[in-house]
C-alpha cells in the first residue's frame, strides 16, 4: 500500500509543471512583501516631514555614494579575471540584480545568476560572469566579517552581560560559511576529494566546473572590489548616524555601527525579501538596548531604509522600466485618450461644483455652459473610440485625438471650471503632441506603381534574381502570392505581402551587397507614406546590419539547418538507426526514384492524391509566403523524389525547388500517404543527398526550424520565447521537425525577425498568419 502511495506521489510530482509553480510563488511573494511594507510606505511621508532637509538631502547624496561603490565591487570583480567592464554597465547590473533580489529566495545570493543584455552585448560567456559574480559575492561576506567583528567587539563592552550573543552567533554563523566557501573554493581549484565526489556524482557539470575554477584571480584589482566593498559597509553605517541626526537622536558612531551589522546579518541569514521583518526588529533591539526611546528609533529606522532599500529598489525600477520607455511611449498616448474620454464622459455626468458654477456665470452665460457640458460629453465618447485606432498607428487618428483634447481642455474649463479634468486634457495633448513621429500617414487613392505584381514585373524580378539571387529563400520572392517594390536608384528589388497594417518583407533586397541599405531606406519611405510599418521575416546574421541605419530590432526566430554533402555518411554508431530504416524499407520492396521535369498530368494527379491525405489525416494547413503549396503548375516543372511500394503506388514524395545560392539545392514539399512507413522521409532525404552529389551541389538547405536554437537570449522577447515554446502544446511539433533535421544537418544559421518597435510583437503573429494563407 505504502509503495502504490509512493509511486502515486512520485508521478504526481513529475507531473506538477515547477517553473509555472515558482512563478505563482514569485508573485505571491511580491504581494506578501509590499503588503507587508504599507505600513512603512505610510509612515515614511510624515516621517519626511518632522525630520531635517539637509540631513536628508545628506541621505540622499550618500545612497547615491553607495550605489557607485557597489558597482565599483562588480567592476574590479570583472577586472580581477581580466575582463573590462564599465561603469554604466556596473552600475545597470547591481540596480537590477538588486531590484530582482527582493523577489527570489535567497535574493542576494540568487540574483547573482541573473545576465542583463549590456552583459551578454558585451561578449562575456556565462562562465566568466559567474566567476565575477561569485567575486562579488565573496567580497561582501568578507568585508560584513572585516567591519563586523571590532564593532561587536567594541559593543560588547557597552553593553549588559548576554546582550551581544545574537550578533556574535550571526558573526559566528557568517565566519563558518565564508570559512566552508573558502574550502570548497580551494578543493575545487586544486580538483582536491570534494572535486572528484562532485564530478563523479555530477558528470554533466564537469566541464563548466573546470571553466569556472579555471581562472586566474589577480590579486590587484580585487583588492580594489574589497575596498569598494568596505566603503559599501561604511556607507551603511553612515546612513543610519545621518537618519538619527535627521529624526533629533543623539548621533553614535557606535551605535549606528551596531545596528547596521544587525540588520546587514539579518538581509543575510533571511531566506527571502531581504530580511523583511527581521531588518527593523534587529535595529530597534539594538538601538533599544543602547539606551534610545522607541519612537525616534522607528523614525530613524523609516530613514535608513528610505536611503538604502526603498530608494535603491525605485532606481532599479526605473531601470527595468527604462528599458521597456518606447513600449511605453508607444501605449501611453492610447491609454491616455482612452482615460480622458472616460474622463469626459464622467465629468459631464456628475453634477457641477456649484461654488464654481457661481464665479463661471460672471464671465460665459448659463446657455454656453450647459453646450460645453454636452460637448465635452460627445468628445469624450470619440476619445474612447479614437483610443483603439491610436494603437494601430494610424495618423489620422492622432490628428483627431489631438483636436479632441483642444476642445476637451477648452470644454472643461467653460462648463464648469473643471481644472482637474482639463489638466488631464493637457497632460494628454502634450503626450500626443510628443510622440507624433510613430503615427505614419494613412496612404489615400491607388496604390503606386512601385508597388505592384503582374507577370512583367515578375519578369523583371527573375532577371534580378539571376543576377543577385543568393538565397535558397529567393525562389518564394516570385511567388505567386507576392508584390514588389523596385527601387528607382538601383537595380535591386522586394518581395513583400501586406496584412493589416504591415508591409512583410521576404527575407531582405534582392540587390548589389552595397545597395542593400539603400534600397530598405527607400523602401521604407516609401511604406510611411501608405502608412504601413515594415517588418522583415527571415532576415540572415549577416543581413542584420543592413537594417540599423532604420533603428531596427531583431527577434531570433528559428534556425536553418545546412547539409555540408562532402562530410554526410550514413557510416558511424550514431547512424546505425537511419540505417536500419533504410534497409527495412529495402527489404520491403519499396523503391525511391527521382523523376525529371516536365511530368505528365497523370503523375501530377498521383501527387496531388498523396498530398491531399497528408492534408486531411495530418490536420494540416497549406501555408505560404516563406514555403510553397501544391500546385499543379509549378510541380510540372520540377524534379520529384519518390518513394514507391511493389506495386509502383507512390506513398510519399519531395520536390526539388530551384535555389538561387551557388552550389546548393533544396526542396518544398515533404508529403505522405498515412500508410506510409515511418522511414519514408529518411530515404527521400538520402535521394535528395545523392541527387546533389550527381548535380555538384555542395550544400543542401534544410529549411528553417521555428522557435529552436535559441540558446543565448538577446532580448527580452527571445528569453520568452525560449522559456514559453517547449511548455506550450502548439509548438512542440517544432522540436519533431528539428530531431528530424538534426540526423543530418552539418550545422544551423541563426533566421530572425526584423521589426520597427516592441509594442509591434503584440501584431505581428497576426500579420504573419495572414500574410501565410494560400492565395489560389
Amino acid at each position: 500500500m505504502a509503495s502504490h502511495l509512493q509511486s502515486k506521489l512520485s508521478a504526481f510530482l513529475r507531473r506538477v509543471p515547477k517553473k509555472e509553480l515558482l512563478a505563482v510563488l514569485m508573485l505571491v511573494l511580491a504581494i506578501i512583501f509590499f503588503r507587508s511594507e504599507r505600513k512603512e510606505l505610510r509612515t515614511i511621508i510624515p516621517h519626511l516631514h518632522k525630520a531635517n532637509p539637509l540631513w536628508i538631502a545628506a541621505g540622499l547624496a550618500v545612497t547615491a555614494i553607495y550605489i557607485i561603490f557597489q558597482a565599483g565591487i562588480y567592476r574590479q570583480s570583472f577586472r580581477a579575471i581580466g575582463l573590462r567592464f564599465s561603469w554604466m554597465n556596473a552600475i545597470l547590473l547591481f540596480l537590477k540584480r538588486n531590484f530582482i533580489s527582493v523577489f527570489l529566495p535567497a535574493g542576494s545570493i540568487s540574483a547573482l545568476a541573473y545576465t542583463p543584455s549590456q552583459i551578454r552585448k558585451a561578449g562575456f560567456s556565462k562562465t566568466q560572469v559567474f566567476q565575477a559574480s561569485g567575486l562579488f559575492g565573496f567580497a561582501g561576506l568578507l568585508t560584513v566579517i572585516l567591519v563586523g567583528l571590532p564593532v561587536v567587539t567594541v559593543t560588547a563592552f557597552s553593553l549588559q552581560r548576554g546582550q551581544t550573543g545574537y550578533a556574535i552567533a550571526g558573526l559566528g554563523v557568517l565566519v563558518l560559511l565564508l570559512g566552508t566557501l573558502l574550502v570548497l573554493t580551494r578543493s575545487f581549484s586544486r580538483k582536491g576529494k570534494l572535486y572528484h565526489w562532485f564530478t563523479k556524482k555530477f558528470p554533466s557539470a564537469t566541464p563548466f566546473i573546470d571553466d569556472l575554477f579555471s581562472t586566474n584571480v589577480h590579486k590587484r584589482p580585487y583588492a580594489g572590489a574589497i575596498l569598494f566593498s568596505i566603503g559599501v559597509e561604511l556607507c551603511g553605517i553612515l546612513h543610519i548616524y545621518i537618519a538619527m541626526l535627521a529624526v533629533g537622536m543623539p548621533p553614535s558612531w557606535m551605535a549606528a555601527a551596531a545596528a547596521y551589522i544587525a540588520a546587514v546579518l539579518m538581509m543575510i541569514v533571511s531566506p527571502f525579501l531581504k530580511g523583511l521583518g527581521a531588518v527593523e526588529i534587529s535595529m530597534v533591539y539594538v538601538m533599544h538596548q543602547l539606551g534610545y526611546p522607541l519612537s525616534p528609533v522607528l523614525a530613524m529606522m523609516v530613514l535608513f531604509r528610505v536611503f538604502e532599500f526603498w530608494l535603491p529598489l525605485l532606481v532599479g525600477l526605473a531601470a527595468f522600466a527604462w528599458k521597456g520607455r518606447k513600449i511605453f511611449f508607444r501605449v501611453a498616448p492610447a491609454l491616455f485618450t482612452l482615460v480622458l474620454g472616460m474622463v469626459n464622459i464622467a465629468s459631464a455626468v456628475i453634477p457641477p461644483i456649484r461654488f464654481r458654477m457661481h464665479v463661471l456665470r460672471e464671465y460665459l452665460p448659463v446657455e454656453a455652459m450647459h453646450a460645453s457640458n454636452w460637448v465635452v460629453l460627445a468628445i469624450g465618447l470619440g476619445l474612447v473610440l479614437t483610443a483603439a485606432f491610436l494603437l494601430r498607428g494610424a495618423r489620422t487618428a492622432w490628428l483627431v485625438a489631438i483636436a479632441f483634447s483642444v476642445i476637451s481642455l477648452v470644454g472643461h474649463l467653460t462648463k464648469a471650471l473643471d481644472y482637474e479634468e482639463a489638466i488631464i486634457a493637457g497632460i494628454t495633448l502634450i503626450i500626443l503632441l510628443t510622440t507624433g513621429n510613430q503615427y505614419r500617414s494613412r496612404f489615400r487613392g491607388p496604390l503606386l506603381k512601385k508597388l505592384t505584381t503582374n507577370d512583367t514585373f515578375r519578369q523583371r524580378a527573375h532577371f534580378l534574381l539571376n543576377q543577385y539571387g543568393d538565397s535558397a529563400l529567393d525562389y518564394f520572392k516570385v511567388y505567386k502570392d507576392k508584390l514588389y517594390f523596385f527601387s528607382a536608384r538601383h537595380q535591386g528589388f522586394i518581395a513583400y505581402r501586406i496584412a493589416g497594417s504591415f508591409a512583410v518583407v521576404l527575407g531582405e533586397p534582392v540587390c548589389a551587397e552595397e545597395y542593400k541599405a539603400d534600397i530598405l531606406k527607400e523602401f521604407d519611405q516609401q511604406c510611411r507614406r501608405m502608412g504601413l510599418k515594415t517588418a522583415f521575416y527571415r532576415v540572415n546574421e549577416e543581413g542584420i546590419p543592413y537594417f540599423r541605419t532604420l533603428k531596427m530590432k531583431k527577434l531570433m526566430i528559428g534556425q536553418e539547418g545546412i547539409i555540408d554533402v562532402e562530410k554526410f555518411s550514413l557510416e558511424g554508431r550514431d547512424k546505425k538507426s537511419l540505417r536500419n530504416g533504410l534497409n527495412s524499407l529495402q527489404k520491403k520492396g519499396y523503391t525511391v526514384a527521382v523523376h525529371h521535369a516536365p511530368h505528365i498530368p497523370e503523375f501530377i494527379q498521383q501527387l496531388k492524391a498523396v498530398s491531399d491525405e497528408w492534408l486531411q489525416n495530418f490536420t494540416r494547413e497549406e501555408m505560404i509566403f516563406a514555403q510553397g503549396m501544391f500546385d499543379e503548375r509549378e510541380l510540372i516543372r520540377q524534379d520529384v523524389i519518390t518513394v514507391e511500394d511493389g506495386e509502383k503506388k507512390i506513398l510519399a514524395f519531395m520536390n526539388i525547388i530551384p535555389s538561387y545560392a551557388e552550389d546548393e539545392c533544396t526542396y518544398d514539399l515533404i508529403r505522405k500517404t498515412h500508410d506510409a512507413p515511418a522511414a519514408v522521409a529518411d530515404a527521400l532525404m538520402i535521394q535528395l543527398i545523392s541527387y546533389a552529389r550527381d548535380h555538384q551541389k555542395m550544400f543542401i538547405n534544410l529549411g528553417m526550424v521555428p522557435l529552436t536554437g535559441i540558446t543565448q537570449p538577446d532580448n527580452p522577447a527571445e528569453q520568452l520565447l525560449k522559456t514559453l515554446t517547449p511548455a506550450m502544446k502548439r509548438f512542440r511539433q517544432f522540436h519533431g521537425l528539428r530531431e528530424f533535421k538534426e540526423k543530418y544537418a552539418t550545422f544551423w544559421e541563426n533566421k530572425y525577425l526584423v521589426y520597427g518597435h516592441d509594442f509591434d510583437l503584440l501584431q505581428l503573429p497576426a500579420a504573419l498568419k495572414k500574410v501565410m494563407q494560400p492565395v489560389y
